[in-house]
């Protein structure tokens, strides 16, 4: 994946290529997280499941979630070390968002480790709140009023199901690593 990345970069001169790129995001793309998501009965509960199952997404994926005063920090994984792949998450993190609450969602604020594009304007025209560069941390925040709101499109039981499918996902990814196939060979030897 780093490669791919390393190509696109070549290729792609456009340093907001990755909130472009978010345009063409799918549910089905993160395979049941995805539709989990989008059963899911408020905000809160999505970003769990995203935090939960992230590695469905990539290996190398980590979302902390924190509570403060009146806001919920998501904090995403500092692994994703080119800035469009960053922004490609963030962007779909907002657009998933907004799908299940409605496009009058907007995060609190949004912090990114990397330097200010030159194109700085379109992410606060795509996030529609403050954004800050050059910060400590990769993370987008919501306010708890938002993040936990009942959601007309939540759906328990089909919540429930797709939670089953991300657990078998992730134990099949598990397993399918070369440390673990080594592990096991060991163990059965």
């Amino acid at each position: 994946m780093e490669r791919l990345w390393k190509s696109i970069l070549n290729i792609v001169k456009d340093p907001c290529f990755g909130l472009k790129a978010a345009k063409h995001w799918h549910p089905s793309h993160f395979n049941a997280l995805g539709f989990a998501w989008l059963s899911s009965s408020t905000l809160r509960e999505a970003f769990n499941r995203a935090s939960r199952y992230a590695r469905i997404v990539g290996c190398d994926r980590e979302t902390r979630i924190e509570e403060k005063e009146n806001v919920i920090v998501m904090t995403l994984s500092s692994a994703l070390e080119f800035p469009p792949l960053m922004d490609l998450s963030m962007a779909i993190l907002l657009s998933a968002s907004r799908t299940n609450y409605g496009r009058e969602l907007n995060p609190v604020g949004v912090n990114f480790i990397h330097d200010k594009p030159d194109c700085a304007n379109e992410y606060h025209t795509f996030f529609n709140s403050p954004v800050e560069f050059n910060a400590k941390a990769d993370r987008i925040i919501f306010s708890k009023k938002d993040t936990d709101k009942r959601l007309v499109t939540g759906n328990p039981y089909l919540a429930e199901i797709h939670d089953k499918y991300s657990i078998r996902y992730l134990d099949k990814i598990k397993r399918s690593s070369l440390v673990d196939i080594v592990k096991n060979e060991i163990i059965e030897s």
